[in-house]
């Protein structure tokens, strides 16, 4: 009998920090070999891949979360991270930090377009969308009843209208990864030149835009260099 009872204990040693539940879905969603956005395909229909995401997410605690975003392979990680940005958790910036030194690839399928990308330059790329998200769902509501009045139709679904974020503390956030990311030397010219890019195509002037100066002249990449000089006028 206790033979048997301490064979009943392996698989929860074995697994680590993760319920029975969420671990028959980890194991699922590490079998992927690349993320998928929620639609694809030519019909776009829903990624099963992203539904084992999503179903990862409503039922896993904040600490299987985290298990998962330091212990998974790079799909995995790229998808709880997501999650963990969602939740607003306070590891959030460790996990940045993490991710900046052990920045695997990882391939991803944007409905039929399919290209490779990094766990940072992700995990960025979250924050700076809902800073988007934030700012479009300021607009609809200042404009929801000109629109309406003018016979236009409000299509919902168009934005990502849940959100735990503030504006101030995206903003805060933003400030933090582009400083962390800014003040790495060594970080990837693929994701300086995201910052840069991203803040270029906004018509945001970053106040610390003079640390790209030492990344412009390693990677001699026009598009830091024009982000510079759209900073400098």
């Amino acid at each position: 009998m206790k033979i048997f009872s301490f064979l009943i204990f392996i698989p929860i040693f074995y697994f680590g920090q993760l319920s029975p539940k969420v671990n028959k879905l980890y194991q699922k969603l590490s079998e992927s070999d690349m993320v998928e956005s929620q639609q694809v395909g030519d019909f776009f229909g829903e990624s099963p891949v992203y539904r084992c995401f999503l179903d990862i997410s409503d039922i896993a605690t904040d600490k299987e979360l985290e298990y998962m975003a330091y212990n998974g392979n790079p799909v995995v990680k790229t998808y709880v991270s997501k999650g963990i940005f969602r939740r607003k958790l306070k590891s959030l910036n460790n996990l940045f930090n993490y991710y900046l030194k052990h920045n695997d690839s990882v391939s991803i399928l944007e409905g039929c377009i399919e290209n490779h990308s990094f766990l940072a330059d992700e995990l960025y790329k979250y924050a700076f969308r809902e800073k988007m998200n934030i700012d479009n769902m300021k607009w609809r509501e200042k404009h929801r009843d000109s629109i309406t009045k003018a016979g236009g139709k409000l299509i919902e679904e168009i934005y990502e209208n849940k959100t735990l974020w503030k504006e101030e503390e995206i903003d805060s956030l933003l400030v933090e990864f582009e400083n962390t990311i800014l003040n790495d030397q060594s970080s990837s010219k693929r994701l300086v030149e995201i910052v840069a890019e991203y803040n270029f195509y906004t018509d945001k002037k970053i106040p610390y835009f003079q640390k790209l100066i030492y990344f412009d002249e390693k990677y001699n990449s026009e598009m830091i260099k024009q982000y510079i000089e759209f900073c400098s006028k």
